[in-house]
C-alpha cells in the first residue's frame, strides 16, 4: 500500500526505483505525533531508507480532516515540527492533507501539502487487492476489503444505500430538517425511563426538579424535610440525590448533593454529612458532593433500548440504595433542625 501511495504522489521526491527498493520492514508508524498535546499530527510514517548510496529517512506526514478544517498556521506548524525532527541531509518528506472529497486546506501553507481524498485511498485499496491478493492471507485480504467497504459507506457516501438516502432527503428536505431540528437529545430520551426506575425503587422524583442530563430524587421522609432554598435546580431543593449522566462521558454518577443557595443551610448540611465514614467531599463554586457511585453508562446505546437501560440501573441498585440509606439516616437524626430550617426559610 505504501509503495502504491508514494509512487502515485505527483511531484514526490522519489524515483520509481527508490519506491520499488523500499524496505517496508523498517517502517515506524506514529499516531498523534508531536510534543505539544494540543498540536499533534494525525499520522506520521518514518521509513529508514537508502537512496542509492545515501541513507536517510522517508517521512510521510498525513493530516486527516473529516468533520473539521485546518486552523490558521496549523499545517505550517506541523511541517516545521517534522523538518526540525527529521533534518538530515538526505531525509525526504511527503505531506498529505486527507479529506473525504480531497478538499483544499482552508489556510494557505508554505510547505507542499498534497491533497488526498478517501476516494484515492479506496482506489489504492482496490489496486492493492488486485495486484497483491494472491500473496495475502485470506484474513488480511478480508480485513482490507471490509475497511474499503467502511470507507465507501461511512466516509465517501458512495454506496447504493447512501445514494438512495440522499435522493430521499432531497425530495423531503423540509420534513427531515424539521425532524432533525426537533430531535430529542439522548438525555431527553433517557429521562422518562430513569425516573420510572427511581420511583419504582420507592424514591420521590418531582418532574419540576429534573434537568438535562441530571435526575434528582429524595426519599419520602427527606422530601418532607429538605428546605427549598437552593439554586440551580428547578425544585429549589437545598439537598438532593443526583443521578448525573450529562455530557459526552461514557459513565454515570449517583451522588449526594448540597446545592447552591442559602449559605447557612449549606454549612449545616455539610457539617452533618461530612461526619459520615468515607464522606469524601468534592466542593465546587456552587455544589458540594459526597459518596459518588460510578458505573458504565453508554447513553447512545441505552437511549434506544429501554430494557437495557433498566438492566443497567438495576445492576447499581444495591450500591445506590446503600449510599442513599446512609445519608438519609444521618439527616433524619437532625429531623427537628431540618424542619425548622425549612419552615423558617419558607416563611420569609
Amino acid at each position: 500500500f505504501l509503495r502504491l501511495a508514494v509512487a502515485g504522489a505527483g511531484g514526490a521526491p522519489l524515483e520509481l526505483l527508490d519506491v520499488e527498493a523500499m524496505d517496508l520492514s523498517r517502517v515506524v508508524v506514529h499516531r498523534e505525533w508531536g510534543g505539544d498535546s494540543k498540536k499533534r499530527v494525525d499520522l506520521l510514517m518514518v521509513i529508514d531508507h537508502t537512496y542509492g548510496s545515501q541513507e536517510g529517512n522517508l517521512v510521510i506526514c498525513i493530516e486527516n480532516k473529516v468533520d473539521s478544517r485546518d486552523r490558521e498556521n496549523q499545517l505550517d506548524y506541523y511541517a516545521g515540527e517534522v523538518h526540525d525532527r527529521y533534518s538530515g541531509e538526505h531525509d525526504r518528506h511527503l505531506f498529505y492533507y486527507l479529506t473525504p472529497d480531497g478538499e483544499r486546506y482552508q489556510n494557505e501553507a508554505q510547505n507542499d501539502w498534497r491533497l488526498l481524498s478517501y476516494r484515492d485511498v479506496i482506489d489504492l485499496l482496490d489496486r492493492l487487492l488486485d495486484l497483491g491478493k494472491a500473496s495475502m492471507s485470506d484474513q488480511v485480504a478480508q480485513y482490507i476489503s471490509d475497511y474499503r467497504s467502511i470507507l465507501k459507506q461511512e466516509i465517501t457516501m458512495n454506496d447504493e444505500s447512501n445514494v438512495l438516502a440522499r435522493k430521499i432527503y432531497q425530495t423531503h428536505r423540509e420534513l427531515f430538517d424539521f425532524i432533525l431540528d426537533h430531535k430529542l437529545s439522548f438525555e431527553e430520551q433517557l429521562m422518562p425511563g430513569l425516573l420510572d426506575v427511581i420511583r419504582e425503587w420507592g424514591y420521590v422524583a418531582h418532574d419540576k426538579s429534573q434537568g438535562k442530563g441530571y435526575a434528582h430524587f429524595l426519599t419520602p421522609a427527606l422530601d418532607e424535610l429538605v428546605p427549598r432554598r437552593g439554586k440551580g435546580i428547578p425544585g429549589r431543593e437545598s439537598f438532593v440525590f443526583e443521578l448525573d449522566f450529562y455530557g459526552d462521558k461514557k459513565y454515570a454518577l449517583c451522588k449526594a448533593l448540597i446545592t447552591d443557595g442559602d449559605p447557612e443551610i449549606r454549612e449545616q448540611l455539610a457539617e452533618w454529612i461530612k461526619l459520615l465514614p468515607g464522606a469524601e467531599t468534592a466542593t465546587g463554586k456552587k455544589w458540594i458532593t459526597y459518596f459518588k457511585v460510578r458505573w458504565n453508562f453508554d447513553k447512545e446505546k441505552l437511549a434506544s433500548d429501554p430494557q437495557a437501560l433498566r438492566a443497567n440501573l438495576e445492576e447499581q441498585k444495591e450500591a445506590i440504595m446503600a449510599m442513599v440509606s446512609k445519608v438519609e439516616t444521618c439527616l433524619l437524626a437532625h429531623k427537628d433542625e431540618l424542619l425548622q430550617m425549612r419552615t423558617r426559610k419558607e416563611k420569609k
